[in-house]
């Protein structure tokens, strides 16, 4: 697969990463996310596309239950983070965006103006800007899934300071993401919790991964709906 394949198509690039890890295919593979009804509630999964057979299930996402799609109870920042640290949700909406003087000290904690970020382009070069990519990143989708699996390496070590336990990103102005390619935002939008898996089940020592989004009180209802849209469960931070 082509860099400029990947530009092109990122919801396809990434696919085929997985599926490639997965099944250890060569030919490009789509996963897709779907959610749909079933004995106990809804549910989610992550399928991969098959040529000849259809659609055939990959792996399983969590459990959602009805309550949880439109869950209006809100949680404490650090509620959020011990629930994202043991596979609940890791993408916060709040009011404002927390001061990096309430984030723990253990956490690394990194801000993006949203406004940066209604490109694909513009979403890799912010990422790339606040967790420091080295100049070599590729700016499509899977170099910049392959660098934020490796945060813990290049902050930690780079910096020469004992493992953080938690990599926190917060967007301001979050109703403007990818709104110029939206076309793109299902792929970014499941890219978080695959993040936080990663960083609870693989890395060593584990570490919190998680998203928190900010935006004016006219937009937060529309950015709840969009995340709920594409299947990512969501936790209303408290202030």
């Amino acid at each position: 697969m082509t860099v400029e394949s990947c530009r092109n198509n990122p919801i396809l690039s990434l696919g085929s990463l997985i599926a490639h890890r997965s099944t250890g295919t060569k030919a490009p593979v789509p996963v897709m996310s779907a959610r749909w009804v079933g004995v106990g509630g809804v549910h989610d999964g992550a399928f991969v596309a098959g040529p000849e057979s259809g659609v055939v299930h990959q792996r399983s996402l969590p459990y959602l239950s009805p309550d949880s799609i439109t869950m209006d109870n809100s949680v404490t920042l650090d509620q959020f983070l011990t629930q994202a640290a043991d596979g609940g949700p890791c993408v916060g909406v709040c009011a404002e965006a927390p001061s990096s003087s309430v984030m723990p000290p253990s956490i690394e904690l990194r801000t993006i103006d949203g406004a940066r970020t209604t490109t694909l382009d513009g979403l890799f070069d912010a990422f790339a800007e606040a967790w420091h990519f080295p100049p070599w990143f590729g700016r499509n989708a899977p170099a910049f899934d392959d660098f934020m699996r490796d945060l813990d390496n290049m902050i930690d070590v780079a910096l020469g300071r004992p493992p953080a336990a938690g990599y926190v990103t917060e967007i301001t102005a979050a109703h403007r993401i990818l709104v110029e390619q939206p076309n793109t935002f299902s792929w970014f939008a499941h890219c978080i919790p695959f993040y936080r898996d990663y960083y609870r089940n693989e890395a060593s020592p584990p570490a919190t991964f998680c998203l928190l989004l900010s935006a004016p009180s006219g937009e937060l209802q529309g950015v709840r709906e969009r995340w709920l849209g594409v299947g990512v469960h969501i936790a209303t931070v408290a202030p």
